[in-house]
């Protein structure tokens, strides 16, 4: 067990996860791995066996509170934090290390996102051990996925100079690039996959917030200032006003002292159909839907409507299959980043109904 505290940050909207991903039920909440545990219960069960119980926040929205209870039994009501409007991951981060500043004092704070995928338990908790012990030395850590092909999707960490144990400073951050940029990057060596993942010590992330973005350190403050009775005035107060920006922009590639801890286990961030397709194409999930294909080959379906009607595809192949019952989704595998343009279009229409 760590001497520190960890936030789960599950406030997503999980758009490209439509028809299946909701307003009220978005992808972190959804079993999409098998197993029958949610991507926010899988996430919980890591932090559990890292962190102690009193010290595990989940961040989430309002509208998310009940469902994020129901699904974390465990869980005290009191260590949900739940943000009143969407703000992205700064001011995400900034409530849970004032909250922990506050209850625990100077102390490790890792912050992870609610719909990853980690495989290697033992490789998962080295890394967070190493991390923290580089936090309390005054870094901000985040962790590189060694990449596996040149990906246009992700951010990459450029690794600078040794700081042992799988640990390096952080040269800089770079864009998401395209194809041949991301070639040469691999070949070049030495870089990684921002993975989204961070430790740091919670007086350092906030001296960060109060310098990088004022209004964001100016709740951070309020909260610790108001106590467990004030805070929730602290924060119907100050957080609408925090800067709407992630932890990205907004501190790790302004800061100094970054390092980077080199992720020795498995890692997907979960960001479209066709990673999870990738995962399970042989088991086909179908939830329990009879599933015939014909001449359809790696085309992957997933259905909701469970036991209650027959998915047919024929002669069409590497194709994603979503049913719920009242959406399909039919797209071509490499085209699931797209579904989010479905869901803006269905706004455009006024069909909040289906979203």
């Amino acid at each position: 067990m760590l001497d520190a505290s960890c936030a789960i940050m599950a406030g997503g909207a999980g758009t490209r996860f439509w028809p299946l991903s909701r307003y009220d039920r978005p992808k972190q909440l959804l079993a999409l791995g098998g197993g029958g545990r949610s991507l926010l219960q899988l996430a919980w069960d890591r932090a559990r066996a890292l962190f102690p119980l009193e010290r595990i926040l989940v961040v989430t929205g309002e509208r998310l509170v009940e469902a994020v209870a129901e699904q974390l039994p465990e869980l005290p009501r009191s260590q949900i934090l739940a943000e009143p409007v969407p703000r992205s991951t700064a001011p995400c981060i900034a409530w849970a290390a004032a909250r922990a500043h506050r209850d625990f004092g100077e102390g490790a704070l890792a912050a992870v996102p609610s719909d990853q995928w980690i495989e290697g338990e033992a490789a998962y908790g080295a890394a967070f051990a190493r991390a923290a012990s580089l936090a309390r030395e005054g870094w901000i850590v985040t962790f590189g996925i060694p990449p596996s092909r040149p990906e246009t999707g992700f951010g990459y960490v450029q690794a600078g100079a040794a700081l042992g144990d799988d640990a390096f400073a952080v040269a800089r951050f770079l864009e998401k690039p395209d194809r041949e940029r991301a070639e040469r990057l691999i070949a070049g060596g030495g870089v990684f996959w921002n993975s989204g993942m961070f430790v740091f010590s919670t007086g350092r992330m906030l001296e960060e917030l109060r310098a990088r973005l004022p209004e964001t350190g100016r709740f951070a403050d309020a909260v610790v200032a108001a106590g467990a009775a004030g805070e929730a005035r602290a924060v119907a107060a100050r957080f609408a006003g925090c800067e709407a920006i992630s932890i990205d922009y907004g501190v790790m590639e302004r800061a100094e002292r970054v390092a980077v801890v080199a992720a020795r286990f498995g890692w997907s961030d979960v960001g479209s159909w066709d990673a999870v397709a990738e995962r399970g194409a042989a088991e086909a999930a179908s939830g329990g839907v009879l599933v015939v294909c014909r001449d359809a080959p790696g085309t992957w379906v997933r259905s909701a409507a469970a036991g209650r009607k027959v998915v047919a595809v024929v002669g069409v192949g590497d194709a994603i299959v979503v049913d719920t019952d009242d959406a399909l989704l039919v797209c071509r595998r490499g085209s699931s980043q797209e579904v989010r343009a479905v869901v803006e279009e269905l706004k455009a229409r006024g069909r909040g109904d289906l979203l």
